[in-house]
């Protein structure tokens, strides 16, 4: 099978791989080295990008069905479904990051350069009708500077810029 997406997650010792031409999240221990689980999506539904946040352990996956439906889908690190949000933008980055008290957040880029941030379990539609931040151009690259609590985003022109939450 080809692999769709794949995230590593130092902090639960797991891989999330997409494959079956991303119909299927296939979750493996690589502590125990042995496969932990299979999550199924949805008819038609196929991984694009797989992220696992560090403190909860939330699997985060965005999946589409065509160029107009796209989805955030969240399971907690056992693969158990906990909600599913149709959004209006096509991801390209996503980084996942914990604060100091211990939740949660992610950020977003979409094709068209805008960002978005959510703590993750709050996750809405409403969170894609107005972007955090608008870069005007297709984002390469999303990073989180834990340090000084900032966002970093580099574009394909190569242009890098930081942006506090």
């Amino acid at each position: 099978n080809q692999i769709s997406t794949a995230f590593i997650s130092e902090e639960f010792h797991t891989i999330a791989i997409g494959v079956d031409e991303g119909k299927t999240i296939f979750v493996h221990s690589l502590e125990h080295k042995l496969p932990v689980f299979l999550i199924k999506l949805d008819e038609n539904n196929k991984a694009d990008l797989i992220a696992i946040s560090q403190s909860w352990g939330f699997i985060v996956v965005i999946s589409s069905k065509s160029d107009t439906q796209n989805f955030v889908t969240l399971y907690n690190i056992n693969g158990l479904f906990i909600k599913q949000v149709k959004i209006k933008s096509i991801i390209n980055q996503i980084v996942c990051w914990t604060n100091r008290d211990g939740f949660d957040f992610m950020c977003f880029s979409d094709v068209n350069g805008n960002i978005y941030v959510t703590e993750i379990y709050e996750i809405s539609e409403e969170l894609f009708d107005n972007p955090f931040y608008s870069c005007n151009c297709e984002v390469d690259k999303l990073m989180f500077d834990k340090s000084n609590e900032t966002i970093i985003i580099q574009t394909v022109n190569r242009k890098e810029i930081i942006k506090s939450v």
